[in-house]
């Protein structure tokens, strides 16, 4: 009797985790394609490279991945609009070239977003920590095969490299899931060629058809524009070439190789709402996923159309 109780007490609990786990990998499944907010901090510890330099790989495999973003992403469907200024070596205002097409109105991919754990990143410098990054966004979260990496930058910079480099992705399967490739770099001492080496920041490039001009044609358009001209009629691609304007992002002037560098590659499953703590002898992770609430179809309509026989007054 006792034996038949326990059997059945143990196939229930079995049956309500497997309902939990089902109820959680269905609401996990149709959060992809969401928009969330994530919230990361990413903290250096007090003398940690010294503590944990002595079991560090001889040889840590530090590399950027092919498919990633970062903070100055455009989304694909605002393309920046090619101005003379973003063509000419140097703009109206001194600019270098590209930095013209990179502020023309287009939307961030990440977009920024207030950050909400401020008192625990003002709680870990009390403690003696040293918060390196410290970001808010919002992103739209994809299955893993479909989720770039997003790059981060921190720390101290030495020669165009950071201190703290690498990327995080975000991604959704039946779970939220976090991938962590970052490394902390020890800048402190000098490293030769036999040193690990930090990989060159991949850089965000723009590619705007533009008209490739004789020299003759262009002085005669306008001296000041060198060999490259705007067609004047944006509906005729047959002489058009594609010309890479470079955003200005961070960018490593020569190589540089470190004596020491602390790599954090890790997966964790996350819950939406949750604080969740990623631990490192040398630095540590604080992320936080929230979900973002889709407004109500009435909302919409409401806010999109006015109130008949209502007027609206401003007050300063």
């Amino acid at each position: 009797m006792t034996m038949t109780m326990t059997m059945t007490r143990i196939t229930r609990l079995c049956s309500a985790l497997a309902l939990s786990l089902a109820a959680a990998g269905s609401q996990a499944a149709n959060y992809a394609g969401s928009t969330f907010e994530i919230e990361m901090i990413i903290f250096e510890r007090p003398q940690g490279m010294a503590h944990t330099s002595e079991n560090w790989p001889a040889s840590p495999r530090l590399e950027y991945p092919s498919r990633w973003v970062d903070f100055d992403t455009r989304k694909e469907s605002s393309k920046p609009v090619a101005s003379r200024e973003a063509l000419s070596p140097a703009g109206a205002n001194g600019e270098p070239m590209g930095e013209a097409a990179a502020k023309v109105g287009s939307a961030l991919l990440l977009s920024p977003t207030a950050t909400m754990l401020n008192n625990k990143a003002a709680a870990l410098v009390r403690g003696g920590d040293r918060v390196l990054f410290h970001k808010a966004w919002r992103q739209v979260l994809k299955q893993k095969r479909s989720s770039p990496a997003v790059l981060i930058d921190g720390g101290n910079s030495f020669q165009g490299y950071s201190q703290l480099g690498g990327s995080v992705t975000l991604s959704v399967s039946r779970y939220l899931h976090l991938s962590t490739n970052l490394w902390l770099s020890d800048f402190s001492s000098p490293a030769s060629d036999e040193g690990i080496l930090l990989p060159k920041r991949p850089r965000a490039t723009v590619e705007t058809p533009v008209k490739i001009l004789s020299a003759t044609q262009s002085e005669n358009k306008n001296p000041s524009y060198s060999s490259l001209a705007l067609q004047d009629d944006p509906g005729s691609l047959g002489d058009y070439e594609p010309i890479t304007l470079g955003e200005p992002q961070l960018e490593a002037e020569q190589t540089v190789y470190v004596a020491h560098a602390a790599h954090l590659q890790h997966e964790r499953r996350l819950r939406s709402g949750q604080l969740h703590y990623i631990d490192h002898p040398a630095f540590g992770i604080l992320i936080e996923i929230r979900t973002v609430a889709k407004p109500q179809e009435e909302d919409i309509e409401i806010s999109s159309s006015p109130i008949e026989g209502s007027t609206t007054n401003i007050e300063n």
